[in-house]
C-alpha cells in the first residue's frame, strides 16, 4: 500500500468518525459502505490499487485486536468467537503484529 493510500485512510478514519458521531447508529455494513464512499470522495477521481486487499486489512486488525481484549487475550476463546483456527488466528495475529 502506498503512503498515499496509508494518508487518506488516516484522514477518511477522522473524518468518518466525526460523521459517525453525528449519525444515529448505523449497522457495521453500513459504517463500512460510508467509509468506504468517503475515501473515493477523498481520492477525487483517482484510482486505488488492491482495494479489496486494503479493505481487508483496515477491518481485520481492530476486529482482532477487540475480540482479543474481549477474550482476555485467550486464544482458544478468540478463534471460537471469530469463526476461526486457532493456527490461522495466531498467523493473522503475526501478520498484523499484534501481541498475543
Amino acid at each position: 500500500m502506498s503512503a498515499l493510500s496509508k494518508d487518506v485512510i488516516e484522514i477518511n478514519a477522522n473524518a468518518f468518525k466525526k460523521d459517525v458521531d453525528s449519525e444515529t447508529q448505523l449497522p457495521l455494513n453500513g459504517h463500512v459502505k460510508a467509509a468506504i464512499q468517503h475515501y473515493f470522495s477523498d481520492l477525487d477521481g483517482h484510482m486505488p490499487e488492491d482495494l479489496y486487499k486494503m479493505v481487508l486489512s483496515e477491518v481485520e486488525k481492530p476486529l482482532f485486536e477487540t475480540v482479543l481484549e474481549q477474550c482476555g487475550c485467550n486464544l482458544s476463546q478468540a478463534s471460537r468467537l471469530l469463526g476461526i483456527n486457532r493456527a490461522t488466528l495466531r498467523k493473522k495475529l503475526c501478520h498484523y503484529s499484534i501481541p498475543h
